[in-house]
């Protein structure tokens, strides 16, 4: 069975307020699409399938504020003629774009005064991945098993999200923002969610650093239609680099613009470079924590685990009063994940759990603990010790309740030691969570062929039947079901025919008939039934339809003359001499 893997740690990169260039609103410049991906690791980053998902927090909807959320969205779609759409969605994990309120003390860089676009890379380098052995186990229970027809879907490629944070209250109180204010920071935000991953150097523009436009510009539709026909993750490395490089020639110790370039480099594949600069951030704002994160997948990188721990560590411990709950929780979860690639599993717990103790929402945490959790339950099914496994599924559970994963792994493990009750309950509660997941119904189909066997080797008949049923239901395809389940009905018919329960026998061979319509043995077999009731009409039927197969059998001869005869009889003693059939 394939899971699903959720993405388990991320690092937030935010925007900056500094222009790169000077200001020029009369420069004729049709678009700025050299400047757009600053702040997205010098790469494209857009998105690349419509509508997409927008979730407003219910802060946002409670406050003063929603219209002129929506009034942004409606803008850009116009603006764009619809090449950019949205929709919005209650579901936080499905959204694209997830927009909340927040603090001002709690946002490391702001990128307007009321608000900030933050870009989370999902499959980063900090991740949590399996084990090179867990996924054995979904290997030796999808063997064999048709897989259907994989369909590319283009969100696949997707790898980000986008949380834009609006600031509710100026100098401590709300009155203090006007409509007019709230819908230039809307419009900004949404501009760099979209893609424009930079800002304008043009004033005027949305995208500008210092934003006051309403609406998007010609230049800024150009850049968004420029964009939107680039490939998805299109480098702009040098282009990026080159500005950089000026801007820390006029401004050499502003420390974000040698974290960005640090990103740049580290994105490009250019590790050493990464290294300078970010070392030379820290040297500038010893307590960046974004700065230190980068630092530390850098060192990963050359493979100086050591010296990544160390940093992290050392940064854990020093105080900085601009450090908040989330920067220190993201920090120990850092540093988990790197006591975990250490094999240091036991030190890579503690390190989640004191990133829960701080901040026991941190959902990046609560993700790894989560896959910790997952391979433990899989060790401990692969060596039978269920109570520890469901020790430690409870734990997962607890973590993610909303995940089906640790109900697979436990309905497979369960399932192949034939702990078939077990298994069932969980795979019940699997797709509960996720009803429509076809690797799970095939697997559960599989199960309950195992459950199945199970019972006909305890000639549990009628509990066997059903199994097999449920099988074909989950899964038609699955032939073995069927086959057993035939197998089942007609082992129970002879049963009952041998117990002398007439017509319980009766009842499973018409059930056999729904299979074989023309066995001969299944008439044969009724039609001795019904002699012995009776039912000498049905008898005849019976038997004429075998004879009608084996014209030159004599069984079949003697079967047919018989039943004339002892249905003859029975008109005589009944004296009804002139009967007809």
């Amino acid at each position: 069975m394939f899971f699903r893997i959720l993405p388990l740690i991320t690092l937030i990169l935010l925007t900056s307020t500094a222009p790169l260039t000077a200001h020029d609103h009369t420069n004729p410049a049709s678009d700025y699409f050299n400047h757009i991906t600053l702040f997205s690791d010098g790469r494209i980053t857009r998105f690349t399938e419509m509508p997409i998902q927008v979730y407003i927090s219910q802060t946002i909807k409670d406050s003063p504020y929603l219209s002129e959320l929506r009034y942004a969205m409606q803008e850009w779609q116009t603006a764009t003629e619809q090449l950019i759409t949205f929709q919005e969605t209650d579901t936080f994990e499905e959204a694209d774009i997830r927009i909340s309120a927040g603090e001002s003390t709690l946002i490391t860089h702001l990128d307007t005064r009321l608000g900030s676009a933050e870009l989370t890379r999902i499959n980063n380098s900090t991740q949590i991945i399996f084990a090179s052995d867990t996924s054995e186990q979904q290997k030796e229970t999808t063997r064999n098993t048709e897989k259907p027809e994989q369909q590319t879907d283009p969100k696949n490629d997707i790898d980000f999200k986008v949380d834009i944070i609006l600031l509710l209250e100026s100098d401590g109180s709300i009155d203090d923002i006007t409509q007019h204010e709230m819908r230039v920071v809307c419009l900004h935000e949404l501009g760099h969610a979209l893609g424009l991953w930079g800002h304008s150097p043009y004033e005027g523009d949305v995208n500008y650093a210092v934003v006051s436009a309403q609406h998007p510009t010609e230049r800024d539709i150009n850049t968004l239609r420029k964009l939107y026909n680039t490939p998805l993750n299109t480098p702009q490395h040098d282009v990026i680099i080159s500005l950089l490089m000026k801007t820390i020639e006029s401004t050499p110790d502003h420390p974000r613009m040698h974290y960005l370039l640090g990103t740049i480099h580290f994105d490009k594949g250019d590790i050493e470079s990464a290294i300078q600069s970010f070392q030379e951030c820290l040297r500038l704002e010893p307590n960046n924590i974004n700065a230190s994160h980068k630092l530390a997948q850098a060192y990963e990188k050359t493979g100086n685990q050591i010296l990544a721990i160390d940093l992290l560590q050392n940064k854990l411990v020093r105080p900085d009063k601009r450090k908040t709950q989330q920067d220190n929780a993201i920090a120990y979860n850092h540093l988990g994940v790197l006591h975990y690639r250490q094999g240091e599993v036991d030190k890579a717990i503690q390190a989640f759990e004191k990133a829960l103790e701080i901040s026991p929402h941190h959902q990046d945490t609560k993700r790894n603990m989560h896959q910790i959790y997952l391979e433990k339950t899989h060790h401990a099914l692969k060596t039978k010790d269920f109570p520890s496994a469901e020790q430690y599924s409870k734990k997962a559970i607890q973590l993610e309740p909303q995940n089906p994963t640790i109900y697979q792994y436990l309905a497979n493990g369960y399932s192949i030691d034939r702990k078939f009750t077990k298994a069932i309950e969980n795979y019940k509660k699997a797709l509960k969570i996720q009803p429509t997941d076809m690797s799970t119904q095939q697997e559960f189909a599989k199960c309950y062929v195992g459950y199945g066997v199970s019972l006909k080797e305890q000639k549990k008949w009628d509990a066997a039947i059903a199994a097999y049923k449920q099988a074909r239901i989950l899964d038609p395809k699955l032939e073995i079901a069927t086959t057993n389940m035939v197998d089942a009905i007609w082992q129970k018919a002879n049963a009952r025919r041998a117990e002398g329960n007439i017509d319980a026998a009766i009842e499973a061979y018409l059930e056999l008939k729904k299979f074989h319509p023309d066995e001969p043995d299944i008439h044969a077999l009724l039609g001795d039934l019904y002699l012995k009731k009776g039912q000498y009409q049905s008898a005849l039927s019976a038997f004429q339809k075998v004879y009608n197969q084996k014209q030159d059998d004599e069984q079949a001869q003697h079967n047919l003359i018989a039943v004339y005869q002892q249905y003859a009889q029975h008109l005589i003693n009944q004296k009804k001499l002139h009967h007809s059939s």
